[in-house]
């Protein structure tokens, strides 16, 4: 079978789904279905005091004051650089 540039593609390589190159635009307006962890709203967990540990929330400012006073501790850093 040849895909969307003109190349031929064995059909042992089109098993369990899997499609040839059918263009840059071939997907626009199609809805995926994912698979994602089941997860519960963050809000009711706290809410229903079913956390193990107590939430700690912190405003953008107070990290940086948490980190100075010693009540957080950094395990690793990254600097997003070109």
């Amino acid at each position: 079978m040849k895909n969307a540039v003109g190349r031929e593609i064995p059909d042992e390589l089109l098993l369990n789904g899997k499609e040839v190159y059918q263009g840059k635009y071939y997907m626009d307006g199609k809805y995926l279905q994912k698979a994602a962890p089941r997860t519960r709203r963050m809000g009711e967990v706290v809410s229903a005091g079913k956390l193990k540990t107590p939430a700690i929330i912190r405003s953008h400012g107070g990290r940086p004051r948490a980190i100075e006073a010693g009540e957080v501790h950094i395990d690793i850093a990254f600097v997003a650089a070109p």
